[in-house]
Formats: structure tokens, C-alpha cells, sequence
């Protein structure tokens, strides 16, 4: 629940980026809200989340003219963004708890980790 405090969204990418090696992946877990008031008016949480929102999430992003995402952030932005970084959606679990976790996994090159995968015989089984 922090990617949408980043004032520069696009940068935080480039650097994950360029710490996984290709097929890393790294979770990412953001409030599951529409960003339309009156469509998510009947989620309870809803009104804890578009206050602070207002008063601190929002305020934050927007420092040194950042992109501004805030705690309301529709989830269906998240796809296209990673994907303009490298990045695709393998899953997305919703929480009970009004979260939407992502699993995004590297597409292609990553950064200076990257390395050739041994097989399960050289190293054991590895996730990634």
C-alpha cells in the first residue's frame, strides 16, 4: 500500500526494473476502490480511504509536481503503467480487506543482476 504515495511512479518502476533479472517479479498491493465516489460510496472503508487520500496521500504525490496518483488510484491504471515499464500482471488476489494484490513479473532484460537460469538439477528449484 505504498505505490501510490510515489511522486514519481515511473522512476520507482525503472529501478525495480533494474534490480530483477528477467522472470523476477515483485508484489505490489493497492486499495481495490474504483476511484468514483459514488460507485464506491458503499464500501465503508471507502470513506477512511478518500479522507486520508485528501489530507496526506494525495498531498504527498503531488511534492515537487509529482504525478499525484493518491489512495484512490483506480487498480486498472496499474496494468498499462507496468506494462510501459517492462512489467505484466501474472495475478491479482483481492483481499477481505478491500486490497488488491498483484504479482507483476519482468518481461524482458532487467538490470545488472541478470544472469542465466541453471536448470533445478544445478541449483534446486528456484522461485523467482
Amino acid at each position: 500500500d505504498t505505490f501510490h504515495h510515489f511522486g514519481r511512479p515511473a522512476a520507482v518502476l525503472d529501478a525495480i526494473r533494474g534490480a530483477l533479472r528477467d522472470g523476477g517479479s515483485f508484489l505490489i498491493a493497492e486499495t481495490s476502490l474504483s476511484g468514483d465516489p459514488t460507485t464506491d460510496a458503499s464500501d465503508p472503508f471507502a470513506i477512511i480511504t478518500y479522507g486520508s487520500n485528501l489530507l496526506y496521500c494525495f498531498q504527498e504525490s503531488k511534492v515537487d509536481g509529482g504525478a499525484g496518483l493518491g489512495a484512490t488510484w483506480p487498480p486498472q491504471h496499474l496494468e498499462p503503467l507496468l506494462t510501459e515499464h517492462g512489467f505484466k500482471i501474472a495475478a491479482t488476489y483481492a483481499s477481505g480487506a478491500g486490497y488488491a494484490v498483484s504479482r507483476a513479473i519482468l518481461r524482458g532484460p532487467g538490470g545488472p543482476r541478470q544472469r542465466r537460469h541453471a536448470t533445478a538439477g544445478q541449483r534446486g528449484a528456484r522461485c523467482n
